[in-house]
């Protein structure tokens, strides 16, 4: 399916969802490479040593005995991210997480308290750094559920207080305050109405054109417009 010029629908998604969206640039985004989540044939994206160090150290003086035992090995306490949808220019890397009804992941193996939003949010800025990139993260879910999931909740404090994204890696030396600004969040139903708004600029041919309405129920089947 050729959905070139890419800025055509790109533009709109990062207005909708970003306060910084002005940073784009329309070459940059007709050049931009859509890697989508593949399971195995995926990309896989680490987080920062200074991670692994932290977290031995905090294990080192945990209650639970299994933690002692894991810090004493000298492995990777952190599998890799995986990321739904990365869209990669030379300029900027953004991370796209992508939700139906479930919630973010509330923990990993051996840290209770690492959230899927803060491990995008660490993981996705580090593999920026490395880049010299600029990062980008953005939420998509079928609508807010206020107050009702724990993504809302971490999804508040981390666009309106940099300090609470701070407090969960502190072992990162980076510009908390422009990361801040740089996380947004888009419904599925916006995504909806821009491929509908920009679906005619498309050169689609007459099979893959026979698609988009079964993508569309596919996405009304699930509850997401």
């Amino acid at each position: 399916m050729d959905i070139k010029p890419l800025s055509k629908w790109l533009f709109p998604f990062f207005r909708k969802g970003l306060k910084s969206w002005e940073v784009f640039e329309e070459k940059d985004l007709n050049e931009a490479v859509l890697k989508f989540w593949y399971g195995r044939r995926s990309k896989e994206y680490y987080p920062p040593k200074g991670h692994d160090e932290w977290l031995k150290n905090r294990l080192e003086h945990s209650e639970v005995l299994r933690f002692r035992e894991r810090a004493k090995i000298g492995k990777r306490l952190e599998g890799p991210t995986e990321v739904d949808l990365v869209i990669e220019t030379p300029k900027i890397l953004t991370f796209i997480e992508a939700k139906y009804t479930a919630d973010i992941d509330c923990k990993t193996s051996y840290d209770p308290y690492r959230d899927q939003i803060t491990r995008n949010l660490d993981v996705g800025s580090y593999q920026a750094e490395k880049g010299r990139q600029r990062f980008f993260f953005i939420l998509l879910t079928p609508e807010y559920y206020e107050r009702s999931r724990l993504f809302w909740y971490r999804m508040q404090e981390c666009m309106k207080d940099p300090g609470r994204i701070k407090e969960r890696i502190p072992y990162r030396s980076i510009n908390f305050e422009e990361l801040s600004k740089n996380i947004g969040w888009v419904l599925w139903r916006d995504v909806i109405e821009i491929w509908k708004a920009s679906e005619d600029d498309f050169h689609l041919s007459d099979n893959d054109r026979e698609k988009v309405p079964l993508i569309f129920r596919h996405f009304e089947e699930a509850g997401s417009v």
